[in-house]
């Protein structure tokens, strides 16, 4: 999440979003549903595409990398 946040700025970096669906919630202020929000909102502002895709697991299994459980 901190690395996407850090690129979203610089638009010809980012080209899409993927967002994994299996994301575990926080009912407190400033938590995961916050943070997608805060997310969506600064890719759609800048008309980078975003995606609801594959449970996180397999997404880090696709990509090489574990997958994160906190942001």
């Amino acid at each position: 999440m901190k690395e996407i946040k850090k690129c979203l700025p610089i638009k010809s970096k980012v080209k899409l979003v993927f967002i994994a669906p299996d994301l575990e919630c926080v009912p407190v202020s400033g938590g995961i549903e916050d943070e997608i929000q805060n997310l969506l909102s600064m890719a759609t502002i800048q008309q980078i595409p975003y995606l609801f895709s594959i449970p996180r697991r397999t997404l880090g299994s696709i990509t090489y990398k574990p997958p994160v459980s906190c942001c």
